[in-house]
């Protein structure tokens, strides 16, 4: 497969009423949900718009699918159109250890997943990093769904710095029932509280995965689930 690069600095990807991931090809949403395989990218960038300006109220996905070893740092925006929403899929599909940053404040609704398609034994894992819960999408639309492949923890939420401190800073995470996640708390200054959302319903986390903390800052869990 060749590996393709979407460098947005100062430019717009519109997705005008189709999937895509960033090599250009239309995927659909079957690559968030279900896992088809589509094409490998990198998202880069310091500044730039990634949006959807397609007629109509649906969700079309940016599918960011990536290649071995790949570290991607995004600090543009992601939005939706005046009608039309954008979802984010951070994924990979082989036994692949892949890294993605989004660092810009972000405005899309329609919900981001982190997902890996391999289902073999001693997966790498598939990392978004975040400094600010803002990066994940417009306040009441931050849903932040792990979907992982294999019961070891193959895909990782990096908090960096301390802003991001609790999961009622999130309007839902969702881990997918029998699949590995974890999250890596990554300043040893910051204490990230895994308990309720925003709305005050506790974190789900059930199902026979595995669950892995990792870096140098604590992890409470006080969920009830």
């Amino acid at each position: 497969k060749t590996v393709s690069i979407l460098n947005t600095n100062g430019g717009t990807l519109d997705l005008n009423g189709r999937d895509s991931n960033v090599n250009g090809g239309g995927t659909g949403v079957a690559t968030v949900l279900s896992g088809a395989t589509g094409g490998i990218g990198l998202l880069t960038g310091l500044g730039g718009l990634i949006t959807n300006n397609a007629a109509g109220t649906g969700t079309n996905w940016l599918v960011i699918n990536q290649s071995t070893g790949s570290r991607g740092s995004y600090g543009g925006t992601i939005s939706d159109g005046a009608t039309a929403k954008v979802g984010v899929s951070v994924m990979a599909n082989y036994n692949q250890a892949a890294f993605q940053v989004l660092a810009g404040n972000n405005t899309y609704t329609g919900g981001t997943y982190l997902q890996h398609l391999y289902t073999g034994a001693n997966g790498r894992a598939e990392t978004l990093s975040i400094g600010n819960v803002a990066s994940i999408g417009s306040f009441g639309s931050r849903n932040l769904t792990f979907k992982g492949a294999s019961t070891n923890p193959d895909v990782i939420l990096q908090l960096t710095g301390t802003a991001v401190n609790n999961s009622n800073q999130f309007d839902a995470m969702t881990f997918t029932s029998g699949l590995g996640a974890g999250i890596d708390v990554a300043d040893p200054t910051n204490t990230f509280t895994l308990g309720k959302d925003a709305a005050g319903a506790d974190i789900a986390m059930t199902g026979s995965g595995s669950f892995e903390k990792l870096g140098a800052g604590t992890l409470v869990i006080t969920s009830g689930s």
